[in-house]
């Protein structure tokens, strides 16, 4: 039995297929399709906003989890949100940190990346 996603979900599961994730994000999306489609809609029901607690989610694969993509995704948003509003400024300089959490390092340095 396929599972029938919506089509602004399937459209997003399908971006990060053909997309430029890594072949592990691409696994585990392929298992979930078979394994537990509700889960893999929920991963993807909508694109992860800021709120005024930050990003806020479960870790996982998905557009509403917590990932490298995510991640990556918000500090650009970000970084062009910052570079318009500050536009005359010769220097821009961030700070960003990190703490115990899981994945913490590597987020930050995902955002520092970008």
């Amino acid at each position: 039995m396929t599972y029938a996603f919506e089509e602004s979900i399937e459209k997003r599961i399908l971006s990060w297929l053909n997309g430029p994730c890594d072949d592990a994000t691409k696994q585990e999306i392929l298992r979930q399709t078979q394994q537990s489609p509700e889960a893999l809609r929920e991963a993807f029901i909508k694109e992860l906003s800021f709120g005024t607690g930050g990003l806020r989610a479960r870790l996982g694969v998905g557009t509403s989890r917590i990932n490298v993509y995510t991640i990556r995704a918000a500090s650009l948003g970000l970084a062009n949100y910052l570079k318009q509003q500050f536009s005359e400024e010769k220097k821009l300089s961030v700070f960003i940190g990190f703490d115990v959490r899981l994945n913490s390092a590597l987020f930050a340095q995902e955002a520092a990346q970008i």
